[in-house]
């Protein structure tokens, strides 16, 4: 922690520094919340990690320099905090990748298209073209208002940082590992995973909860 620091006069530093804030509680929700063999721990207080920073880039403006460094080195270990307090949850992110998909797709019955629509290579893209457009249109009418805060958040994510490729130096200088798995699809995962979770209302999907009963391991 003591080597995290922040330039608060240096914008290119700052704009790092929100973006290394957003991937960390993104992957603490997400991947933290995956499991091979259980369903999706949608934890309510790692999501609330995920909508918060969001505002980060909003606070920049109206802060002088130190107060940004104060600021971020803060949230960080108020995330951290987070993090341990709910059983540290494994980061398995080699798995998460492999188990998880980049295009997921809403419930319910799948229109089958005309023989002249446009074909493309993957067949899953024909019927949904762009997988965030269902997960938006069922978080909006959800009776858990939670959840579009959330989706509005990864979307934003997958708007700024969707087109990083995996195996970049910064993700693999974390020494985490299965870092060098991380990629922009990160997002668009973490949202279907929590729309499956929390219940597609609009497709007739009963409404689920927000986990909270943590990660902790019962000791033998």
């Amino acid at each position: 922690m003591s080597d995290w620091r922040v330039d608060g006069t240096n914008p290119a530093d700052v704009e790092s520094k929100i973006q290394e804030l957003s991937w960390l509680n993104s992957v603490l929700f997400g991947i933290g919340g995956w499991s091979r063999n259980k369903p999706f721990n949608a934890d309510f207080f790692h999501m609330h990690l995920v909508t918060s920073s969001i505002f980060l880039a909003s606070y920049v403006a109206y802060l002088k320099p130190t107060s940004i460094e104060h600021l971020f080195r803060g949230y960080l270990l108020v995330s951290l905090g987070w993090w341990i307090s709910r059983g540290r949850p494994a980061l398995n992110i080699a798995e998460f990748y492999a188990s998880t998909t980049s295009h997921p797709l809403p419930s319910g019955p799948i229109h089958i298209p005309k023989k002249d629509v446009l074909q493309l290579e993957d067949s899953t893209k024909v019927v949904t073209p762009n997988a965030w457009l269902p997960i938006i249109q069922t978080s909006v009418v959800h009776p858990d208002d939670h959840l579009p805060k959330l989706q509005r958040a990864l979307a934003h994510y997958a708007t700024l940082y969707g087109t990083r490729k995996a195996g970049q130096k910064d993700f693999v200088a974390t020494e985490l590992e299965g870092a060098e798995k991380l990629d922009g699809s990160l997002f668009i995962r973490v949202a279907g995973l929590t729309a499956e979770r929390l219940g597609r209302v609009r497709e007739g999907e009963e409404a689920g909860k927000w986990d909270k009963d943590g990660f902790y391991q019962a000791k033998l």
